[in-house]
């Protein structure tokens, strides 16, 4: 049992040291398909962000959005502070129009999301995310 333990142990720093998200995925897929989350104000992701490619519903498709992340991050179009998926998804969510994609207006996204949500639930919307 303690093997299994250290082994576990090891694991843990090993993916962390690797940027193994820190969410759960599932909890984040959970709360990206409720139609609020946080207090009543505020919208759902699925509420305005489609799945699937091309589908516009008010903002961006989500689709394959973890693979878009680092050429959004490397473009001259982008002015924030991510260096990683992790970082630019979560930068999306508490800081919408940081970057905002062509074809799309600023001050759409509800900007309190820092407010409404816990760290470990944005976590948990960015592991999801990164699943898509």
């Amino acid at each position: 049992m303690k093997k299994l333990q250290v082994t576990l142990v090891l694991l843990s720093v090993i993916l962390a040291a690797c940027g193994g998200s820190k969410g759960d995925p599932e909890n984040g897929k959970i709360l990206f398909e409720q139609k609020t989350i946080g207090s009543k104000e505020a919208p759902g992701c699925g509420t305005c962000h489609a799945l699937e490619v091309g589908e516009v519903i008010v903002g961006p498709s989500l689709f394959n959005v973890s693979s878009r992340v680092e050429l959004t991050i490397k473009s001259s179009a982008y002015t924030g502070e991510a260096t990683s998926a992790d970082e630019f998804l979560r930068e999306s969510i508490l800081k919408p129009d940081v970057f905002v994609k062509e074809g799309f207006l600023p001050g759409i996204m509800y900007p309190k999301f820092g407010e409404e949500l816990t760290e470990e639930q944005i976590d948990d919307l960015v592991a999801y995310l990164k699943t898509l």
